[in-house]
């Protein structure tokens, strides 16, 4: 643990989005990426002894393409620990003034009750109405205020700041009470054994898993399956986003490729049983993909499988260990895949150090030291 004194034990305030795994089919606006993610510390903070609770909010397309309440839908959780939502009536023009005044009167009744422990609010992504209410001297006062930055906004003002991209936390320079906080190995959820095909020379199976869109790569990596002439193997992809590019080019000609569509978490827990080596084909100079965190590699390490991935400037340097690098190009990338068609894999033992080290634990643990510090420098926190 790494804050001794007990009785001055920090309260953290976990603010973000949060839809259950099993509905987030139905929450089109939820990234599951995100919810897993966020998830996956938060229970790893709580683990550590970090006094948290969360306060989330349900998102959702505007009405009436969305719900009109969004927080009035009861859905099952496996949350064990605090957390209260923030309600809002979702209407254009009005949904942001709605969440920012609700946020607010569940702030000022957590100062009504405070006791001498610091209060420390963390905010994923912190949308504007965070900015808003901060903005506000009397809350900004009562709160150690910390942004988690996982995409490519750091608003001003806060107190510390927390990284996802490697090259984000890098690059900022407007505070130097930063963190880079990454991920680690998602567990495995335990399932039924899935048998994999018997023939007698089994294909080689590629996956792909994640958007469609063009922050993805799909399209780089149809073109690379061109250029491979032998038919021993099959592509399989699962994903959401736009499919128009299944319908116009490669895959109606190649039956090598296998569109699964969205799948639910135990189907993608199968194909990822049955799949022999993951892709993860990010295109590197497309904006925006400087700043994005590695969510796809934290399901594909679970599995220690060989992952052929591009490298953009999100990630650590630590996961050149563990990936097989290939340039961003159709010649490169398909070139990769080839040399691992026909070959029986077994990467399973490799890199079992490297392993043993990328835990949520350790990951929870360096949150919770950093802010540790921020409290210090304050002089919010005594030992």
């Amino acid at each position: 643990m790494v804050i001794e004194n007990l009785q001055l034990k920090p309260r953290f305030f976990w603010v973000g989005p949060m839809i259950p795994s099993k509905h987030l089919n139905t929450w089109t606006s939820a990234s599951p990426a995100a919810m897993k993610w966020q998830k996956h510390l938060v229970d790893a903070l709580v683990k550590e002894g970090a006094d948290l609770e969360w306060l989330y909010y349900r998102p959702d397309s505007y009405w009436p393409k969305g719900r009109f309440l969004p927080w009035r839908e009861f859905l099952n959780s496996s949350s064990t620990y605090n957390n209260r939502q923030i309600p809002y009536v979702n209407l254009p023009g009005y949904r942001s003034l709605s969440i920012k005044n609700n946020f607010c009167k569940l702030l000022k009744n957590i100062m009504d009750s405070r006791d001498a422990r610091p209060l420390i609010v963390i905010s994923y992504n912190a949308p504007s109405w965070i900015e808003d209410v901060f903005s506000d001297h009397n809350i900004r006062s009562q709160f150690t205020c910390i942004y988690l930055i996982a995409d490519d906004v750091a608003p001003k003002g806060a107190d510390g700041y927390a990284f996802l991209s490697y090259d984000f936390f890098q690059r900022y320079i407007h505070s130097n009470k930063k963190l880079h906080l990454d991920g680690a190995v998602y567990p495995k959820v335990k399932r039924p054994f899935l048998k994999k095909s018997a023939e007698v020379k089994r294909k080689t199976i590629f996956l792909y898993s994640g958007s469609l869109g063009k922050w993805g790569g799909t399209k780089m990596l149809l073109d690379a399956m061109a250029l491979i002439k032998q038919d021993d193997f099959e592509l399989w992809i699962s994903g959401f986003g736009d499919t128009t590019i299944f319908n116009k080019s490669l895959p109606q000609k190649d039956k090598r490729i296998k569109y699964l569509g969205l799948l639910t978490e135990n189907e993608l827990h199968d194909i990822y049983e049955e799949a022999d080596v993951f892709l993860n084909p990010r295109p590197v100079n497309m904006p925006g993909n400087e700043n994005n965190f590695p969510s796809k590699l934290f399901n594909y390490l679970s599995w220690k499988k060989p992952i052929i991935s591009t490298w953009t400037k999100s990630l650590s340097p630590e996961y050149k260990e563990v990936l097989h690098i290939a340039e961003d190009n159709p010649l490169a990338f398909s070139s990769a895949m080839t040399s691992y068609i026909g070959i029986e894999q077994d990467d399973k033992n490799k890199h079992e150090e490297w392993f043993k080290e990328k835990t949520w634990k350790k990951q929870a643990i360096s949150l919770m030291s950093f802010l540790e510090r921020i409290c210090y420098s304050n002089s919010l926190l005594i030992k």
